[in-house]
């Protein structure tokens, strides 16, 4: 019988989908893939040292996307527009104080820098048969940098004795978590967590009564309530005005145990983004999100 025609050679395989960016430069480049492991986003809030994380998921119903990475301009666009607002507008004042009785006060509090080195982005569902529900941002490595004057007193029964005066600066690090509603088209959730890194504060008056006022009594007092304002920064970024109840540590002088702070101050970065927001280039560029996300 004549010989059958030998099989067709088998279809080659499809090549493999680019995995989606999972992280980028704030000049739209690529630092990382979906694939690649990630910090779970609730772990980086809740952890003390949390705020060091550089690689972070994001939430749970968010993720990113290869058809999303034509827009990743645009997020970063209108994260560093919010961001550049923000600078050096006056936050007013800020008062911690401590259980053992000193009270710090700040004024001219100014944000100087802000600076973010990876961003990831993606889209939100509720349910996966609907369209998404909300744009998550996770701008991180943040370092922000604040400028102030400073008063430091001691509370006494004749009422509150100067121990110094100065003007100083303060560094921080972290991450934020902003969640834009695609319906409403507004930046509904913005939070953070920040850690202290360093600051500076120059003494320039000693005015101590009662309690020595020695140069290096202040430093200790400084050291420790300095570190405590980083816990409110990503109120006072998010809306301009921080409060909260933070912990410190006791130094030789005394025990400095919860201290609080109380901050108003200017317009943050909500009311910036959702500025953006409501101009006409930013609704395409939402509606091209809602566009991207029915096709994935």
């Amino acid at each position: 019988p004549p010989l059958s025609p030998p099989p067709p050679p088998p279809s080659p395989p499809l090549p493999p989908r680019p995995p989606a960016c999972a992280l980028t430069d704030p000049f739209g480049h690529c630092l990382a893939t979906k694939a690649e492991a990630a910090t779970p986003y609730s772990d980086a809030m809740g952890a003390a040292l949390g705020y060091l994380e550089h690689n972070i998921a994001l939430p749970l119903g968010c993720e990113t996307s290869m058809l999303l990475d034509a827009t990743r301009k645009g997020v970063l666009q209108i994260v560093r527009k919010g961001m550049s607002a923000i600078l050096g507008q006056s936050a007013g004042g800020m008062e911690i104080r401590s259980p053992a009785g000193q009270i710090l006060h700040l004024s001219d509090v100014v944000l100087q820098r802000i600076d973010m080195s990876a961003l990831k982005y993606g889209l939100c569902w509720e349910s996966r048969f609907a369209p998404p529900q909300s744009l998550m941002a996770v701008p991180s490595d943040v370092e922000a940098s604040v400028t102030f004057s400073y008063t430091l007193g001691q509370n006494a029964l004749i009422g509150e004795l100067p121990l110094g005066s100065g003007s100083g600066s303060l560094i921080v690090k972290g991450f934020l978590g902003l969640n834009i509603d695609l319906a409403a088209t507004r930046l509904t959730t913005c939070e953070g967590h920040f850690g202290f890194v360093s600051y500076e504060a120059g003494l320039e008056a000693v005015l101590g009564v009662g309690a020595g006022g020695a140069s290096a009594d202040v430093s200790k007092i400084l050291d420790v309530l300095m570190p405590t304002i980083s816990k409110s920064v990503p109120s006072i970024i998010c809306t301009g005005q921080g409060t909260g109840v933070m912990a410190s540590t006791s130094v030789a002088l005394d025990r400095i145990g919860e201290a609080e702070a109380g901050h108003k101050g200017f317009r943050g970065l909500v009311a910036e983004v959702n500025a953006l927001l409501h101009e006409e280039e930013q609704h395409n560029f939402l509606e091209g999100f809602r566009v991207s996300a029915s096709g994935r």
